[in-house]
């Protein structure tokens, strides 16, 4: 029973590494009104085990919590950073956490994104 656990334990360790080297998740992302949503997987994770950060349209998402299962005592760390693209107000972003998905929260920013220019 005790080597299940160990073989369980190296391979969560070499999944967190490989995530941590690849800062590699799958997500979704769409618009729906005026806003564009963002859901990450975060399982097992609350709102006050989560960190998220906006800069310069860059998404920082870091995450810490305790891990008490058995014979698995431990630490489990998310983090993840991807570049938004997009045209976001920042002032009214948002983040939720429910069901195991971080849901982010953009409005579009109303601003004309593109424009004609004569060329002469």
């Amino acid at each position: 029973m005790d080597d299940m656990y160990s073989l369980m334990r190296e391979v969560r360790k070499a999944y967190d590494e490989y995530s941590a080297a690849t800062n590699h998740t799958q997500f979704i992302s769409y618009v729906k009104d005026d806003v564009v949503i963002y859901e990450i997987p975060v399982p097992g994770f609350k709102s006050v085990d989560i960190k998220v950060e906006l800069k310069d349209n860059i998404i920082c998402i870091n995450g810490k919590r305790e891990v008490d299962v058995e014979n698995y005592l431990g630490v489990t760390e998310i983090s993840y950073s991807f570049d938004l693209q997009g045209a976001f107000s920042n002032a009214d972003a948002e983040a939720e956490v429910k069901d195991g998905i971080l849901y982010l929260i953009f409005k579009l920013d109303k601003r004309e994104n593109s424009k004609q220019i004569t060329v002469k």
